[in-house]
């Protein structure tokens, strides 16, 4: 009786104990390390996909933006909408394009103009957090 408790015990104890070693030794687990790589602009570099959703599920916005690793940013995205009198919907395409920052913590910020159909525009300030990063050669 004894053995097979013993048998039982250590096959749970040795997957948590090395899943405990695991995380205590990924990088990605450190927090506060000054040794760490700091974030930059140069961080963000490269084209990403945008999904936004204005207001309580108002409207909806597919497209991409190109972010060039030195702070701007272009892009354009097609727009589901309200359509006249909010019985229909619309949909039409916007051009995106400005600026963005990111912090030594990986936390960012996009001021954005938003060419909208019909030569109007609009100013945005979006916020992101850099949650994992990858290097691409």
């Amino acid at each position: 009786m004894k053995s097979s408790f013993v048998q039982l015990s250590l096959a749970r104890v040795f997957p948590a104990s090395l899943l405990i070693l695991l995380c205590a030794l990924s990088p990605a687990q450190e927090h506060g390390n000054p040794g760490r790589d700091q974030y930059s602009v140069a961080t963000v570099c490269g084209d990403y996909a945008a999904v936004a959703t204005y207001g309580p599920n108002i409207a909806r916005a597919l497209g991409f933006e190109v972010m060039d690793g030195h702070g701007k940013i272009r892009g354009a995205a097609t727009v589901n909408q309200p359509g006249p009198g909010n019985t229909t919907r619309s949909i039409s395409e916007i051009g995106i394009f400005g600026t963005y920052t990111v912090d030594e913590n990986g936390r960012g910020s996009m001021n954005l103009v938003i060419a909208l159909p019909g030569g109007a525009s609009g100013n945005v300030t979006e916020d992101f957090v850099i949650t994992k990063t990858k290097l691409i050669s």
